[in-house]
């Protein structure tokens, strides 16, 4: 029997119909139930927003939260930027200082090698996340599916394909880091995807992945009204157990499972207000408990 039922379009009301999750007895990880028919995919991303970019780090405009900015600014340009600053390495080792606050800049930026690369963002959106690693002097490019996307990540001078445009052979052993945020949990084959991505990248390249986590607290709480769930366009969210055994299983090693730490409180908005748009009380499920959002930075070997 499904674990989570009931689930339906709450966030973009694209498709209608009710769906359901089931879970995983091995891992835990949570699998769509009667996936949409090939004439609906199109239509369940008919309105949907494509990676419109990550959101600056920092933001409130209190004195605390300035002097975290700058010291998260000058984190970022000694970090990801090589900067040989005295004022940029003072600023970084006093954001040391702040670990929880250092790891969600380091996801936000996806652990970007320091040195010069050759970076692959997978799921690359309108290619903000490009643009930004270029910044870097980072030789980017990007996949989306979204010809929209893919066109206008284009007209901003950026090298980007849709997926049969780029044949494997082309990116055998190309890049040296590899970034897929929010992309697994809406393929039909992630095992599949990750062994591409391992052909993809040199050895002992770096792959970055990020996506909602089928433990979350969130559901805990809110039940078939999670944003995580987003039925019909995830077809299935990993748990931490599920991530470990597919990471193991296509050639790589993790070297970091973390979360974006700030994540919770945006999916417990958007899930609060779907439940009130739709009449439903929260019914959320027992012995869910995670962070809201995985992230993982995982060694080719």
């Amino acid at each position: 029997m499904p674990l989570i039922e009931g689930v339906r379009d709450w966030f973009f009301s694209a498709v209608p119909g009710e769906f359901a999750f089931a879970q995983c007895r091995q891992c835990q990880s949570l699998l769509l139930q009667d996936r949409p028919v090939a004439a609906h995919i199109g239509k369940a991303y008919s309105g949907y927003y494509t990676h419109s970019g990550e959101a600056e780090v920092g933001g409130r405009a209190g004195a605390i939260q300035r002097i975290g900015q700058t010291l998260a600014n000058g984190y970022v340009r000694r970090r990801f930027g090589r900067s040989t600053s005295w004022l940029d390495k003072a600023e970084a080792a006093l954001f040391a200082c702040f670990p929880v606050r250092r790891a969600e800049v380091d996801a936000v930026h996806r652990y970007l090698p320091r040195a010069a690369s050759d970076v692959l963002d997978y799921g690359c959106g309108n290619g903000d996340f490009l643009a930004r690693s270029a910044q870097f002097e980072h030789r980017v490019v990007g996949v989306d599916f979204d010809p929209q996307a893919v066109g206008f990540a284009r007209r901003r001078g950026l090298t980007v394909f849709e997926p049969g445009e780029a044949s494997a052979a082309e990116f055998a052993q190309k890049f040296d880091h590899i970034t897929a945020a929010h992309v697994l949990e809406h393929v039909t084959d992630p095992p599949a995807l990750l062994r591409d991505f391992h052909r993809w990248l040199r050895p002992g390249g770096h792959l970055y992945l990020e996506f909602p986590n089928a433990e979350a607290a969130g559901l805990g709480a809110h039940g078939r009204f999670w944003r995580g769930l987003e039925a019909p366009r995830h077809f299935s969210l990993p748990s931490e157990n599920g991530l470990r055994r597919a990471l193991g299983e296509t050639g790589f090693a993790p070297v970091i499972i973390g979360q974006r730490a700030f994540a919770r409180q945006f999916m417990d908005s958007a899930s609060r207000a779907a439940a009130q748009a739709n009449g439903g009380g929260e019914v959320g499920l027992p012995g869910f408990s995670g962070p809201e959002m995985l992230t993982c930075l995982a060694r080719a070997v």
